[in-house]
C-alpha cells in the first residue's frame, strides 16, 4: 500500500508534463517525427455517462500548430533546432514581392510624398500601379514669404494620388497637380496645373510699396519617362518636363520646367529620395515676379529693373519616407532653390536672398 505504484504499459505523460518539457528545451517528442506538426497533446481515457465503457478523448490544451509558424520558425519556444527552410518557388526569387511593392511606394516629400517599392524581379515589366498605392494626406512646413524673400512663413498643403485604372492616375503634390492619361509603366503624359503664389503685405517696407501681386494659375502638360531597376540594389528613376503657361491673365508668360528624381529603399519601411528641378521662364514671367517698373521705382525708392527671360531657378531636394503602419506613412523633405543671376539682380531679391529654403513634414493614409 505504501510502495510506489507500478507504471502501466503504454502510459503517456500528462499534458502539463509535455508543456514543461517543451519549455525546458528538452528533446522533441516522437510525434514530431517528420510530420511537420507540433507535439500532439496526450490522450486520456474518460468514462462516458451511462456506463458505456471508456472512450479516448484528446485534450485541446496544446493545439497542433504548423511547424512553419513564425514562433517555430524562429527557433521554437523550446530552443530546439530550427526546422529547415523550404526553398523558394521556382521563378520567384523574393518570397514577398507584393508586400514589399506596397511598402516601397509612397512619396514626394514635405508637401507631397510618394513611395517606391521593391519590384518582383520575376516580373517581365514593372508596373506603376503595383508600386504606387493610392494615398491622401496633408503636409505642413515653411517657405519664403515670396520668391526672393529671406523671410520664412509657415503653411500647409495637400498631397494625394488616386489610381484611375491601369497606369493612369490623378495626383496632387502641394501646389502642383497632374493627370496621367497613358496606360504605360514607362511613359506618362497628361495635363498639369500649377498654382503660383503672389505677393501681398510684404514685411519689407520698400517691397511692400511696389504693391501686391495676385496669385495665379498656370496650365499646361507634363511628359515623363520612368525606369525601375530590378537588378542588384532596386531604385526608381524618373525624368520629365512640364510646359506651363499663365492661365490667369496676370503676366501672359510661360515656363519650361524639367525635373528628375531618384528613390532607393533602405528597408521595407524606409525610403530615401533626391531630385533636381529647374525652371526656364519667359521675360513676361520674370518681369511680373522680379521686375520693378518706373512707377514702382518712384513709389518704393528701389531702382527700376527689367529682367530678361531664360534660366530662372535651380532646386535640389532630399526626402525620406517612413511607412510606420500598414496604412500610414510619414515623410519629410527639404528643398534648396537658387535664383539665377538674371533674376538675382533684381532689387527685390537683393533686399532678400537668392538662396531659398523650403521644408516640411507630411502624413498620408494609403490603401
Amino acid at each position: 500500500m505504501g510502495g510506489k505504484r507500478p507504471s502501466r504499459a503504454g502510459h503517456r505523460p500528462r499534458a502539463g508534463a509535455v508543456r514543461r518539457a517543451a519549455l525546458a528545451g528538452g528533446a522533441a517528442p516522437a510525434s514530431l517525427g517528420g510530420d511537420g506538426l507540433a507535439p500532439r497533446s496526450p490522450a486520456r481515457r474518460v468514462r462516458m455517462p451511462g456506463g458505456h465503457g471508456h472512450r479516448t478523448k484528446r485534450s485541446t490544451t496544446v493545439p497542433r500548430i504548423p511547424a512553419a509558424a513564425p514562433a517555430m520558425a524562429a527557433g521554437g519556444i523550446g530552443g530546439g533546432r530550427r526546422p529547415p527552410r523550404a526553398p523558394p518557388a521556382r521563378g520567384n526569387l523574393h518570397p514577398m514581392p507584393t508586400k514589399l511593392r506596397q511598402r516601397v511606394a509612397l512619396l514626394s516629400c514635405a508637401m507631397g510624398l510618394l513611395a517606391m517599392a521593391r519590384p518582383d524581379p520575376a516580373a517581365a515589366q514593372p508596373s506603376f500601379a503595383d508600386i504606387m498605392p493610392n494615398f491622401l494626406g496633408a503636409g505642413g512646413g515653411f517657405a519664403p514669404e515670396y520668391s526672393g524673400s529671406s523671410r520664412l512663413e509657415g503653411g500647409a498643403a495637400p498631397v494625394g494620388r488616386v489610381s484611375l485604372g491601369g497606369e493612369r492616375f490623378a495626383a496632387i503634390t502641394g501646389p502642383f497637380a497632374e493627370l496621367n492619361l497613358i496606360d504605360s509603366p514607362t511613359f506618362q503624359a497628361g495635363p498639369a496645373l500649377n498654382y503660383r503664389f503672389g505677393r501681398s503685405g510684404a514685411e519689407d517696407r520698400q517691397v511692400r510699396a511696389l504693391g501686391s501681386l495676385d496669385a495665379g494659375v498656370e496650365l499646361g502638360g507634363r511628359f515623363t519617362v520612368a525606369y525601375f531597376n530590378t537588378n542588384g540594389i532596386p531604385f526608381r528613376a524618373r525624368a520629365g518636363v512640364a510646359v506651363l503657361a499663365d492661365a490667369s491673365g496676370h503676366y501672359g508668360g510661360a515656363a519650361l520646367v524639367p525635373s528628375a528624381s531618384l528613390w532607393v529603399p533602405l528597408s521595407r519601411e524606409i525610403f530615401v529620395g533626391a531630385g533636381l528641378v529647374t525652371r526656364f521662364a519667359s521675360a513676361a514671367h520674370n518681369r511680373y515676379f522680379y521686375g520693378v517698373s518706373a512707377a514702382g521705382a518712384a513709389a518704393s525708392g528701389l531702382r527700376a529693373f527689367e529682367p530678361k527671360g531664360g534660366f530662372t531657378t535651380l532646386t535640389a531636394w532630399p526626402a525620406i519616407v517612413w511607412r510606420f503602419r500598414d496604412n500610414w506613412t510619414l515623410g519629410a523633405g527639404m528643398a534648396y532653390m537658387r535664383l539665377s543671376d538674371e533674376v538675382a539682380g533684381s532689387p527685390i531679391v537683393q533686399r532678400g536672398s537668392r538662396d531659398q529654403f523650403i521644408g516640411g513634414v507630411a502624413l498620408a493614409y494609403t490603401w
